[in-house]
């Protein structure tokens, strides 16, 4: 089973406009890489789109899954309630952790142990910047999806274009 994370801001503006284009993405994730598990932490903006789009993939796709990952263990286990869009959570982190520390251990374990990384990071700033760097530094394939949004809006008219466009980025 191969598997992505998804890693972008909390707060930045509307990403469903872009839902096409990133359906575009994770159909050529699961059709030519066999993709069949995808992670999201459910903190933000970015976690959300992506959530939602792979639940509507479902329907297409029923074999895949979106599965939330906790930094934190929920303090009474009969009281949690797993978000919309998500039909599994796993938490990651092997050893104790100083909560300070929390999140930014589990997006390092999501990105080892994840065979791709999607990314909708626009700011060079924050955790998912961090995340990606990091990805970054372990060498993951990165799909720089905040730069479709870019490219959408300056070359990319279809989806032939998009495609192309992941080739030229060598991101799949």
């Amino acid at each position: 089973m191969k598997s992505c994370v998804f890693f972008g801001h909390r707060d930045y503006y509307n990403y469903s406009q872009y839902k096409n284009e990133l359906k575009i993405v994770l159909k050529m994730l699961i059709e030519k890489h066999n993709v069949t598990r995808f992670y999201a932490g459910g903190r933000g903006a970015f976690d959300q789109f992506c959530s939602s789009t792979v639940h509507e993939l479902k329907k297409e796709f029923p074999d895949i899954e979106m599965c939330l990952f906790l930094s934190y263990l929920p303090v009474k286990k009969e009281n949690f309630i797993l978000p919309a869009n998500y039909d599994s959570s796993v938490y990651a982190l092997e050893k104790p952790t100083p909560p300070k520390f929390a999140i930014l251990k589990t997006n390092e374990k999501m990105i080892d142990e994840c065979n791709f990384v999607l990314s909708g990071v626009c700011y060079s700033w924050g955790g998912a910047y961090t995340a990606i760097s990091y990805a970054k530094r372990k060498k993951r394939p990165i799909i720089p999806f905040s730069e479709f949004i870019i490219q959408k809006e300056k070359h990319v008219k279809n989806e032939t274009a998009l495609i192309n466009l992941l080739k030229e980025m060598d991101c799949l």
